[in-house]
């Protein structure tokens, strides 16, 4: 399958829309999902910029879609599941939009919520079916290229410096907890049973909870 598109950040992700498998591609000139059986293009949605560093997500009947950068205008959209042809703004197929789209980490979806982290540690919680901003967190300064995790009812966030904040689900901002490895951390951490494993510049980290 040939595509009209350069290289991007952004992975693709594989996901079930209408019992059937499709795979969500963020590029240069658009967004597109594919079907995974024969590669043809489901739809597409043209966006403006040609950045996209933050991964497709699917959440709750809706798949999310980000992109641009520190000098372009970063819109955020959610396109609804079954969506089909070209995907204008006003459409039947696109259920919002908004400026939620960080420059970097992926936004993450949880129970019915979106948590995304811009590069200067801000927090903006959205409903995922609306779109609407609920709350704003001002974390520590620093950078924040590492995508946000959530696990039972908590939400963690990892900055470069080492520092990881964890902030209850909902939209809250009292931190409940706080974590340093005492060093740079980029990459997003992985969630294993009962462990935050971290990946920072010279160690593999992981955390449980103490029994």
């Amino acid at each position: 399958m040939t595509r009209d598109e350069d290289s991007v950040w952004a992975s693709p992700v594989i996901v079930e829309d209408s019992g059937q498998p499709i795979v969500l591609v963020s590029g240069t000139k658009k967004h597109r999902a594919y079907s995974l059986f024969d590669g043809r293009e489901l739809w597409s949605l043209a966006d403006g910029t040609d950045v996209k560093v933050p991964t497709p997500i699917p959440a709750d009947g809706l798949f999310l879609f980000g992109g641009g950068s520190t000098l372009m205008k970063r819109t955020f959209y959610a396109v609804r599941a079954g969506a089909r042809g070209a995907i204008e703004p006003g459409g039947a197929n696109l259920a919002w939009s908004n400026d939620a789209s960080p420059h970097v980490s992926t936004p993450l979806a949880y129970r019915g919520l979106l948590y995304v982290v811009s590069d200067n540690g801000i927090l903006t919680t959205y409903d995922v079916a609306t779109g609407r901003r609920l709350s704003r967190c001002r974390f520590p300064p620093g950078a924040y290229w590492a995508s946000p995790l959530a696990s039972d009812g908590r939400v963690y966030v990892t900055s470069e410096e080492g520092h990881v904040l964890v902030v209850p689900a909902g939209g809250g901002c009292e931190l409940e907890a706080t974590s340093a490895v005492g060093e740079a951390v980029v990459a997003t951490p992985a969630m294993a049973p009962s462990q935050l494993i971290i990946r920072a510049q010279s160690h593999l980290f992981a955390f449980a909870h103490s029994k």
